[in-house]
């Protein structure tokens, strides 16, 4: 049996590109995006390869966040996506969830959070002995943008009302990355 594609579903693309980012890109950004097979005058698809759509994360980041420095520029596009998701169908649903849980059983659902984004985001997640509120987060795939999803993990805590929150990465491994989350 052939392995499924991992795709990032239609609703995910409309947070991050029009609802989040539309206002700040510019007419040479939006061509950008066309050319990589991102038209926004168009319908979107039901869903997207994920190899493609963080090539559009990445151009994203350079456009919207030019002389910033990349990976501070992806971790900005991350903190939008959560900004654009919520005002999709799907993000008011998961981020009504997520003020309600607070940051731990947020966490805890990660897997599930990122499963209503895409069909292949998995996570895996422990506490750090001796250190309240502090976790590891194992993600599976982060395609090569690891500080977009620390930037989406950064948002997603404070919605969930944690404050100074960090995200660091502690360890990449193939597409695979590990994170310390932490807050007050």
């Amino acid at each position: 049996m052939a392995e499924e594609q991992k795709v990032v579903f239609a609703h995910t693309v409309e947070g991050l590109f029009v609802q989040a980012l539309s206002d700040k890109l510019t007419p040479a950004a939006k061509e950008r995006l066309k050319a990589a097979g991102l038209d926004l005058g168009r319908a979107f698809a039901p869903a997207y390869p994920e190899e493609q759509f963080h090539r559009w994360v990445r151009i994203a980041a350079e456009e919207v966040h030019p002389g910033v420095p990349h990976d501070e520029a992806l971790q900005r596009v991350g903190e939008s996506l959560v900004t654009g998701y919520e005002k999709t169908l799907m993000g008011k649903a998961v981020m009504a969830t997520v003020r309600l849980l607070g940051p731990k059983r947020t966490l805890e659902r990660t897997t599930h959070n990122f499963r209503s984004a895409t069909n292949y985001l998995e996570t895996k997640l422990k506490p750090v002995e001796d250190c309240p509120n502090t976790y590891e987060m194992v993600i599976n795939e982060t395609s090569g943008v690891p500080r977009y999803f620390s930037g989406i993990m950064l948002q997603a805590l404070r919605v969930a009302g944690a404050n100074a929150s960090r995200v660091d990465i502690v360890h990449e491994d193939g597409g695979a990355c590990t994170y310390r989350i932490q807050w007050t």
